[in-house]
């Protein structure tokens, strides 16, 4: 019954968002392999100068000669 209720619940859900999509209050999203593309593009932006910020945070922390 249960898995009755929720392809129910997912179907009048599907209908009313194509609803709103005609009335023009919901856009379509963005295609997730573009995003993905971009994220992972700053993503190794962002680690490499996390890894010379954390080489230079260690180097003045354990340097020996104030």
């Amino acid at each position: 019954m249960q898995e009755g209720l929720h392809e129910y619940n997912r179907r009048r859900n599907q209908v009313n968002l194509e609803k709103r999509r005609r009335k023009g209050q919901i856009f379509l999203k963005h295609k997730k392999e573009d995003v993905q593309e971009n994220e992972s593009e700053s993503l190794s932006l962002d680690s490499v100068e996390k890894r010379e910020e954390r080489r230079r945070f260690y180097r003045v922390l354990f340097d020996e000669n104030p």
